[in-house]
């Protein structure tokens, strides 16, 4: 018997692996994937500060005054910025020579500007944006924008402040509060702004939700289309009379699904760890701040929980594929309970659990395919309750799934159960 039992498993490993759909895209994908998708950013990141490291900035100065020709020696000796500084008669010539130039921002200091500042007045600078290119990297050029105004304001105001109060500090003058920002994560203390720890642990849970759900879809489609296709295929009935009990049939198919599972659950966690520690590598050498990368145990505990789940994934496809009469009818039946595990991906990639109203938040807690996402939000600040109650919870969905289906093997439903109608729309 145990003997049968273990030649029905290897026979059921060998089959899921030889479905090219299984083996690319439950095992091959996560492991391709992620390293793909962690390059991509890394380059792209690395491509953005390197093209914004050093701007190119054009200037003219129509005033000629003491304040106009400080900010064009502040601009000047700014390492990150390479200025161009342009003679033109009015702003229709500065535009039409602008557009030979590769700048993006063009600096206009009009007349009057150090006169009005003198006065103690306001004085005007005109900063016109030339808008070349549509993209998200686009949106660096607001903070070299923003790093170029604080340049010209800061010259101004220090030579305002060194000549109405000689001998303060014109830093102290203009922020006489200093804040040091600190964060508490994981029980240390950073010496870091909150919202830029925040930035980087966000940006971790971006991709995590999504590639949950596609590895959860994957198996749910997976374990039907291998029922419905020994039942479509007539093979189903020949198994049953082999001189091995139903149950260990049962047996040897969950135990096959299970191991292509853990394949899958230690794939898709050895590339979402690959992902992420590509993703950060910028950050974390800049700030020196190791401890935002999760640690060994946040892979162990969700990866554990992302196996169960995995397994009650494979185990309700099973029953669901006994009503089934062939794949067509499988992978339709399968997509009922798809929104189960889409929904609350798409909820926990913009949600924290315990934001949302109570309903909503029960029947998270409810659906056992949203605990890997909810528990990876969480254990990555390592708080692993909730892996723990998810496992706990899952485990116990997984046995009262393998009951139904252990009963429905021990009967002749397994081979005449339908839900769907044939295609001569009787239903039976």
């Amino acid at each position: 018997m145990v003997s049968g039992g273990l030649n029905l498993v290897v026979k059921e490993v060998k089959d899921l692996l030889r479905d090219p759909k299984i083996l690319i895209g439950m095992i091959l994908v996560p492991l391709i994937m992620f390293p793909v998708m962690g390059s991509a950013i890394k380059v792209s990141i690395g491509a953005l500060r390197e093209a914004y490291s050093k701007s190119t900035v054009a200037a003219v100065d129509f005033d000629g005054g003491c304040f106009s020709s400080l900010i064009i020696e502040a601009l000047r000796k700014n390492p990150s910025i390479d200025l161009v500084e342009l003679n033109a008669a009015s702003i229709d010539d500065l535009l039409a020579q602008s557009r030979g130039l590769d700048t993006s921002l063009l600096i206009v200091i009009p007349r009057g500007f150090s006169l009005n500042i003198t006065l103690g007045q306001h004085g005007f600078i005109y900063v016109f944006s030339i808008i070349r290119e549509i993209s998200i990297s686009s949106i660096g050029g607001g903070e070299v924008l923003g790093s170029i105004t604080d340049v010209i304001d800061k010259a101004v105001s220090y030579r305002v402040i060194s000549e109405l109060a000689p001998g303060r500090d014109p830093e102290a003058v203009l922020k006489p509060v200093l804040v040091y920002y600190n964060t508490i994560f994981r029980g240390e203390v950073l010496n870091i702004n909150p919202q830029v720890i925040l930035g980087i642990l966000t940006s971790q849970l971006t991709t995590l939700p999504v590639t949950i759900f596609i590895v959860l879809i994957f198996a749910v489609q997976i374990a039907a289309t291998s029922i419905a296709i020994e039942k479509e295929q007539k093979t189903l009935e020949t198994l049953l009379t082999l001189p091995v009990g139903r149950l260990t049939i049962l047996g040897s198919k969950l135990i096959g699904s299970s191991i292509i599972a853990a394949l899958g659950s230690v794939s898709y966690m050895v590339g979402f760890r690959y992902y992420m520690n590509s993703f950060m590598e910028y950050n974390l050498q800049q700030l020196d701040i190791p401890i935002l990368s999760p640690p060994l145990s946040f892979y162990i505990v969700i990866g554990l929980l992302m196996f169960i789940t995995l397994v009650a994934s494979l185990a309700l496809a099973i029953v669901i594929a006994v009503f089934a009469e062939d794949v067509r009818s499988a992978q339709a039946l399968v997509g009922y309970i798809v929104p189960l595990i889409i929904i609350p991906g798409i909820i926990s990639m913009f949600s924290d659990v315990n934001t949302l109203p109570p309903i909503v938040k029960i029947l998270m807690y409810a659906i056992p395919f949203s605990y890997p996402m909810i528990a990876a939000r969480s254990g990555l600040t390592g708080d692993y309750s909730i892996a723990f109650i998810g496992v706990v919870y899952v485990t116990a969905f997984t046995i009262a799934i393998l009951y139904v289906a252990a009963k429905l093997f021990t009967t002749e439903k397994i081979l005449t159960a339908r839900i769907l109608p044939r295609r001569g729309g009787r239903r039976l």
